[in-house]
């Protein structure tokens, strides 16, 4: 459990999250798409960077199963790459799939910190492996800022709750076998340490425990879109129309 000082590091970094976020908007919320864009593109290398260092310091030092890149956040690994470089109806999807699966990240690690980042808030500079879960889960949160500071994600509750759903379904289901196949807690999948979900998946069983993990997972999608596109609404439209949308449907 967190205490006073867990949370003091994570309200720290908070702040500075939103400083660069405010600073960042104030400076390019005037500009056009792909201007606005480019923190998102720094964002995602940088993600990308910090993940294979851990992958090539595994092969170095010896591979661990727990390093497999199976955990929801290194999805962004792939959907941030996809956001940025894809057209049309997959560009709309995968930037709102990003987007909105980052502001999931962010409100999970405030909620539930242990759950999300374990102890790194403690020990960030302890190792390689706490700092990339500190700065990894960060970057995440930083992306989530971004994208709705600057109004990067065109909207529609029809056509992206479906798409959202899907999504964490199939993760749901890869990460959900992996994790019983390799008895790792990939996002919670195969709680290991005593507890209360570690007491649960022996009361239920593996399979039952996935089931209803996935279920609930799947299930927090929907109030977690309503509550991304409130914020997104309330943080408000860029100061400058634009007359086509880089997506097939128009900017609303």
């Amino acid at each position: 459990m967190y205490d006073f000082y867990g949370y003091l590091v994570l309200a720290l970094f908070f702040i500075i999250l939103m400083v660069i976020t405010v600073l960042t908007r104030n400076h390019l919320i005037d500009k056009d798409y792909k201007t606005r864009y480019a923190p998102l593109l720094v964002v995602g290398f940088l993600i990308i960077v910090l993940d294979t260092s851990k992958q090539l310091r595994g092969i170095m030092v010896g591979y661990d199963k727990t390093i497999i890149p199976l955990y929801f956040c290194s999805f962004f690994n792939l959907l941030y790459p996809l956001a940025a470089f894809s057209k049309g109806r997959l560009k709309q999807v995968s930037q709102v799939m990003a987007s909105v699966y980052s502001f999931m990240v962010a409100m999970g690690l405030y909620l539930f910190p242990t759950m999300m980042i374990g102890d790194s808030a403690y020990t960030l500079f302890n190792g390689f492996l706490k700092f990339h879960t500190f700065f990894y889960h960060h970057l995440v949160i930083l992306y989530a800022m971004f994208s709705i500071s600057l109004q990067l994600v065109d909207l529609d509750t029809k056509d992206d709750l479906p798409a959202l759903l899907g999504g964490a379904g199939f993760y749901s289901l890869v990460g959900g076998i992996a994790a019983a196949a390799l008895k790792v807690n990939f996002h919670n999948f195969y709680p290991t340490n005593p507890g209360f979900f570690f007491d649960l998946r022996r009361n239920l069983g593996t399979f039952f425990y996935v089931l209803l993990w996935g279920t609930m997972f799947v299930v927090v999608v929907v109030p977690s879109f309503f509550i991304f596109k409130l914020v997104y609404e309330f943080i408000g439209d860029r100061r400058i129309p634009e007359q086509t949308s880089l997506y097939d449907r128009p900017l609303k």
